[in-house]
Formats: structure tokens, C-alpha cells, sequence
């Protein structure tokens, strides 16, 4: 029993240490550089390692060329059990304001071992709430969105891209 103990303190020891002494913005830069595979540039951050985070503020993200988005800040907590992102103050370029509103408060996307097929993601904005959810294994998106007035009035468009659900949300699947 006494054994079990040391095995478990050494390896949630050894966990803290790597989730303390990683190279955050070593990660940050490998996840930009697979996004610029998919012709995805992001520009202008400045970074701030914390203790588990990693702050970047001021990121402008361009999609094929295209500026798409502007991020305010960005908090990346990057735990070997338990990894999230933290989106604030999202704007979305104005070639899409015929399809969505172009404002996002906040994004939280996570990853944890507890559920490791799914990553899951919440978004507000002046679109409403959302709750996201991707399965690694089946490449399968399913959206859930509670809109708000401004996207039921003025984005109908968009809104018969959605099926309703009986509880008044609205949900979109997709697989790649």
C-alpha cells in the first residue's frame, strides 16, 4: 500500500513539475504554426507566461489571406489533465456581418482526460449563447445556440441553417 502511495505522490509530482517548468509559448507556437497548414496566420500577440497560463493579447487572425477576427486577449491554461482557452473581446471581420453578429464577449474551449474524444466549447455573444462540442474520433461538430433577439430578427438567413429544438434552442451537426 505503502508503494501504491509513492507511485501515485511521485507521478502527481511529476505532473505539477511539467505543468509548471513547460514551455508555454513553445506550445503556443507549435499550435500556430499547424494553423498555418490551413492558411490560418495569427499576428500581432504579445505573450505573457504566467505560472499555468500563458496571456496573449492583441491577436489578429487572418484566414487565407483575409483578416477574419480580432482577439483581445487570450488565456491559455495548459495542465497535462486539464487544458483550456479563454477567448475575450472577439470582433469578427464586417464580410460576415450579413451572416452573424460580429461581436463575441467570451469563447471557452476545454480538453480534459475525464472526456478525452470530446473537445467542448461555450461562446456569448450578441448572437445569443452557445454550447459546441466536437468528437475527435467521429470528426462530428454539434452546435447548440440559445439566440437572442438581434440573431432571430436579423439573421434569418442563418437561423433556417438551424433546426429547433423543443426546449426553443436551435442545433446544427456537421461531420468533416
Amino acid at each position: 500500500m505503502v508503494k501504491m502511495a509513492k507511485f501515485f505522490g511521485y507521478l502527481l509530482f511529476f505532473a505539477f513539475a511539467l505543468a509548471l517548468f513547460a514551455p508555454k509559448d513553445g506550445v503556443y507556437f507549435l499550435f500556430e504554426k499547424e494553423l498555418s497548414k490551413y492558411d490560418v496566420v495569427i499576428s500581432d500577440e504579445h505573450l505573457k507566461e504566467e505560472l499555468f497560463s500563458l496571456n496573449v493579447d492583441g491577436l489578429n487572425v487572418w484566414a487565407k489571406g483575409v483578416e477574419s477576427m480580432n482577439i483581445e486577449s487570450a488565456d491559455l491554461t495548459l495542465l497535462l489533465f486539464y487544458n483550456t482557452i479563454n477567448l475575450k473581446n472577439i470582433a469578427l471581420a464586417d464580410i460576415l456581418k450579413s451572416y452573424v453578429p460580429t461581436k463575441i464577449d467570451s469563447l471557452e474551449a476545454s480538453y480534459s482526460i475525464i472526456d478525452p474524444l470530446h473537445v467542448k466549447a461555450e461562446a456569448v455573444g450578441e448572437f445569443g449563447e452557445a454550447r459546441v462540442s466536437f468528437d475527435i474520433v467521429e470528426r462530428s461538430l454539434t452546435l447548440k445556440l440559445t439566440p437572442s433577439k438581434e440573431m432571430l430578427q436579423g439573421y434569418k438567413r442563418t437561423m433556417r441553417m438551424l433546426k429547433k429544438d423543443e426546449d426553443g434552442a436551435y442545433s446544427y451537426a456537421k461531420t468533416f
